[in-house]
């Protein structure tokens, strides 16, 4: 993780792998943290599958206030055909 900025943002760029029941989706995550309030938002966007999720493509949006009670979420999945 980047340290926060003077303006009190963080700002993250990572790959991560969602292991599902049917294969694995590989993501490019690039994240902006708002410290104190611990608000964020998210962009996950797909670069990778395996097994069903073999060339998938999409995204998933996340947004939060730092609680582990309020999440949106937006997720948008195309799988190959």
């Amino acid at each position: 993780m980047d340290p926060i900025e003077p303006d009190g943002l963080a700002y993250i760029t990572e790959n991560e792998v969602l292991r599902l029941a049917d294969g694995e989706l590989t993501a490019k995550v690039d994240a902006v943290f708002q410290a104190p309030d611990r608000e964020y938002v998210s962009l996950h966007t797909i670069i990778a599958g395996t097994g069903r999720y073999a060339g998938a493509t999409g995204n998933i949006q996340l947004r939060g206030d730092g609680s582990e009670i309020v999440v949106e979420y937006v997720a948008v999945i195309r799988l190959a055909k």
